[in-house]
């Protein structure tokens, strides 16, 4: 996640932007203010999309919320969970418009053309899932860890359009504090740049004490530290992730923890809702 083969982390990267029709600015519907204060400033200020990923581990109704923010400020957005599908026919509809719409105010003497499209957002927030839904097969790399896609690749979709897919655009080392958490909580930035203990007590204080996660379009109670490091421990206990002698081992509760609240184990959490602050 350097800025090593990844042109939108370049000067030159208004000439790269100007390659494409329309950007998918994919968020993580679970932090979406976080999603554009981190990679906002990598776009020229040119047509985009905001696609609201992992709708499924998210509240719906903050999602909802979100996605009307969003529109009213006169950005098309959309919320799409691009493993089942579900989401996504409102996209394409509002891609093959675009596409229908750029291709009439072409010169009549010039043949129709694909839109070209690229897919831009946060290291595994979802791009090449979104791609590979669109295109109806594997055609990019997709995981559970950031960093999987490795410079940059146009991918055909039918005649009617070209996509691009990027990598994720993030300097791991100039995001702390609060926005390094929210990062670090829902998996976009490597396990070396964290402390997983630190990322987990900053999650458990920001979710509800007796569900283990925040209640529905709500924000959680904020807990003490101390508190938070109780939470832990319980949760700790529960799972088995004991030393010998009965010391919990808080480093791989921490790490479970995080994976089970990025799996939605502990239901659909939405961490920072539209409001106050929104972009």
């Amino acid at each position: 996640m350097n800025r090593r083969g990844n042109p939108l982390m370049t000067p030159g990267r208004r000439a790269f932007l100007s390659l494409v029709d329309i950007i998918l600015f994919a968020l993580d519907a679970r932090i979406p203010r976080t999603s554009i204060r981190v990679a906002r400033k990598y776009l020229s200020p040119r047509k985009f999309v905001y696609v609201l990923t992992r709708t499924d581990l998210a509240d719906p109704a903050a999602t909802r919320g979100w996605i009307a923010a969003f529109e009213s400020d006169g950005k098309p957005a959309f919320g799409v969970q691009a493993n089942t599908g579900e989401g996504m026919k409102e996209l394409v509809a509002f891609l093959k418009s675009e596409r229908e719409r750029v291709n009439r105010s072409r010169p009549s003497c010039t043949l129709e053309r694909p839109l070209k499209l690229m897919v831009f957002g946060l290291p595994n927030v979802g791009k090449s899932s979104i791609i590979n839904r669109l295109v109806g097969r594997v055609r990019a790399p997709a995981g559970g860890k950031p960093g999987l896609t490795r410079g940059i690749h146009w991918i055909r979709w039918g005649e009617e359009f070209l996509l691009l897919d990027t990598p994720g655009v993030l300097e791991p080392g100039a995001v702390k504090g609060d926005t390094l958490m929210a990062l670090a909580a829902t998996g976009a930035v490597p396990e070396t740049r964290y402390d997983p203990v630190e990322v987990a007590l900053w999650l458990i204080e920001r979710v509800s004490p007796a569900t283990g996660h925040a209640e529905a379009g709500q924000p959680a109670p904020d807990l003490s530290p101390n508190s938070a490091l109780l939470v832990l421990e319980q949760f700790g206990r529960e799972t088995g992730q004991v030393k010998k002698g009965g010391e919990v081992d808080l480093t791989r509760a921490s790490q479970l923890y995080l994976a089970r609240f990025r799996k939605g184990g502990f239901g659909a959490i939405t961490l920072e809702l539209p409001g106050d602050g929104t972009p």
